[in-house]
């Protein structure tokens, strides 16, 4: 698998082999990984197409090992909706922990957004 490949230190035994024919049900759109990798390297860099389709599998199946090991946090809670205390343990399951306050600080911009995006709305009523 491309993301066994590209992160092998991430990956535990948990993590289920997934078949090569099943991958493309896991494929993040193309545009929106473009635009993320676009935004995350200095102007002028070029990524291959082949590149950028290792990287759209390699994300889809990371999200699903994420995924997998924050339910996994979940069912231990006795709980059946996954929360962000759930996607920290999880970062924190398969060595990411680094992760955690970038992933907190973007929830936290995130809620902030829609509560703007809902307050706007609520003043575009009232007029």
């Amino acid at each position: 698998l491309i993301c066994l490949l590209c992160f092998p230190s991430i990956f535990c035994c948990s993590l289920p082999l997934i078949h090569m024919s099943a991958v493309p049900e896991f494929e993040l759109p193309k545009a929106v990984v473009a635009r993320i990798i676009k935004g995350a390297l200095p102007e002028g860099v070029q990524v291959g197409k082949e590149a950028k389709d290792a990287i759209q599998i390699a994300a889809g199946i990371f999200i699903l090992h994420l995924t997998n090991a924050a339910n996994e946090a979940c069912q231990e809670g006795k709980r059946s909706t996954i929360n962000d205390k759930d996607m920290d343990k999880a970062l924190r399951e398969i060595g990411l922990e680094d992760y955690i306050p970038p992933m907190l600080a973007s929830l936290e911009a995130w809620k902030a957004s829609q509560a703007a995006k809902k307050t706007a709305k609520g003043a575009a009523n009232d007029e």
